[in-house]
């Protein structure tokens, strides 16, 4: 059966889609030195560099989240395709991966409540954990040349965690082995994500 086509998709469809956090880099763009460290890292495993700063989340255990099961649209089906599989993590299950090249970042809302259809516009200070659960809105636009896709945006699905520097880690661990006490940064002035 032949691929869809992304440019015979209607210019601003939009998809939603469901997963887990396997890489999240959106609170910032990727770029200048950062840039050249995950160019050497793509080019190490094969896989074409990017020139251009951007923002990208990939997710595992994905799923589309079909508007109508019974007929999914021509966008739906399009992300479908795009789902990979991991031979080396099969337990990942389908996992997709969006990136941004363009100036903006992805809106983030955390839910008003567990499920709640009400959302509540967040300010990320920091990228977001791995293994967070997560909802994803991807936009079909159009350019000069052919049509593109945009993760617009990111809806937490439950109470915010951020990603942990390794190193930062170890040094906490080291420190509180040594009897020292680590008091909570300060609340952000940003919405408050609901208590599980």
């Amino acid at each position: 059966m032949p691929k869809i086509n992304v440019n015979t998709i209607p210019d601003n469809t939009t998809i939603q889609l469901s997963g887990v956090v396997d890489f999240s880099q959106i609170a910032k763009r990727i770029e200048g030195a950062e840039l050249d460290i995950e160019n050497a890292r793509r080019s190490k495993y094969g896989i074409r560099p990017e020139s251009k700063p951007h923002t990208r989340m990939t997710i595992s255990h994905a799923q589309v989240e079909f508007a109508d099961a019974n007929s999914p649209t021509l966008g739906e089906q399009f992300i479908l395709e795009k789902f990979y599989y991991s031979p080396k993590y099969p337990a990942k299950n389908a996992m997709y991966s969006a990136l941004n090249k363009g100036h903006s970042i992805p809106e983030v809302y955390a839910r008003d409540t567990n499920d709640s259809t009400k959302l509540v516009p967040f300010k990320l200070e920091n990228e977001l954990a791995h293994g967070m659960r997560v909802t994803l809105i991807v936009r079909v636009f159009a350019t000069k040349l052919n049509k593109g896709l945009s993760l617009d945006t990111v809806i937490l699905d439950e109470p915010v965690r951020y990603r942990t520097n390794a190193v930062n880690s170890t040094c906490q661990n080291s420190l509180t082995a040594r009897g020292y006490t680590i008091a909570a940064p300060a609340v952000p002035a940003t919405p408050a994500v609901y208590s599980a």
